[in-house]
């Protein structure tokens, strides 16, 4: 992903158009996803026949190049974050989440549900979408395939902190992997 922000885009502007046209051009050999055009600048023709030509899609928006940063960063480091599935049963307890993992049959949800009894929340049983954000973070969500998705809307899906009650660790190298 490239932002262009009103310094690139003068930047361009300021270019003969044959010079610009390269420069993009080249720039366009890379494989980028797409390409934001910030402060709702005008984007030349030349711009969006490059673009168009290495199928990389134009998409503008009305805010500072500084907040586009500020409002995309999130989504990116959530979508980006290594993510691997666990077979196990979460809770939160006290805003901190306690995953319990094990072999089948060895009471992972039992635990969760004496855990539940006692006024904590199930955060997911069975199946546990483990993400690593930042460097010391790990967030442990419900899993969830598909239109699932809707009968949790009304639900509080709580994404937390996790301690891990069993025999896994991520480590550097590996983050998103089970090591015994």
């Amino acid at each position: 992903m490239w932002v262009f922000g009103e310094t690139e885009m003068t930047y361009l502007a300021a270019l003969p158009e044959p010079d610009a046209r390269s420069r993009l051009a080249s720039l366009f050999t890379f494989d980028v996803p797409a390409v934001f055009v910030t402060k709702g600048q005008q984007v030349a023709q030349y711009f969006l026949d490059e673009a168009a030509s290495a199928g990389v899609p134009v998409l503008r928006c009305s805010v500072s190049t500084k907040e586009f940063y500020r409002r995309i960063k999130p989504f990116l480091e959530l979508t980006m974050a290594p993510t691997t599935t666990l077979h196990g049963s979460l809770a939160d307890v006290y805003g901190v989440g306690l995953l319990f993992v094990g072999d089948s049959g060895v009471g992972k949800s039992e635990c969760v549900l004496d855990l539940v009894e006692r006024g904590h929340r199930l955060v997911a049983d069975d199946l546990v979408l483990a993400s690593k954000q930042g460097n010391d973070v790990l967030i442990g969500v419900l899993f969830v395939v598909g239109s699932v998705l809707f009968l949790w809307e009304s639900t509080s899906i709580v994404a937390t902190w996790f301690f891990i009650a069993g025999s896994v660790q991520l480590n550097e190298e590996n983050p998103t992997k089970e090591i015994r």
